[in-house]
């Protein structure tokens, strides 16, 4: 019923998705708890096990942005890092940049089309916006 990944060992974990995961895990437990109390009727305990499963969905959630953003001063270090070095080196080959280029093309080409296919729906919408008023006409009361 419930499915958990199970961990890489050649990819170990990073100490606060490791807690994610354990904090996931109770409250797994204690939703399930939780059924079982109210299939019991026994709605006061049951409401003790949400209280504690929504608590450790909670925790997990912390644990999860602590570790985003640690991750996220990594890459800005990283980023710092591979700045420095080009920097440090402008004699480049024209070689290395050019994939670099393609990709921005590619990229702001499908922000282009994303945008082209936004103002199509946006003008389509208004044109049936415009064709329903106009479908309805007052008709004279004859009763």
């Amino acid at each position: 019923m419930h499915q958990i990944q199970q961990s890489d060992p050649n990819n170990p974990q990073p100490p606060q998705q490791k807690h994610a995961a354990d904090e996931l895990k109770q409250a797994i437990d204690n939703q399930a708890n939780a059924g079982a109390q109210l299939n019991q009727s026994d709605a006061s305990a049951a409401k003790q096990s949400q209280d504690s499963a929504a608590q450790h969905l909670e925790k997990a959630l912390q644990a999860l942005s602590q570790s985003n953003q640690t991750n996220q001063q990594k890459q800005q270090q990283k980023n710092k890092q591979g700045q420095a070095q080009q920097s440090q080196e402008p004699n480049q080959p024209a070689k290395v940049k050019q994939p670099s280029e393609k990709q921005d093309k590619t990229v702001s080409a499908q922000d282009a089309t994303a945008e082209e296919i936004l103002n199509k729906e946006q003008q389509g919408k208004k044109q049936r916006q415009i064709l329903e008023r106009r479908a309805y006409q007052k008709v004279e009361k004859d009763w």
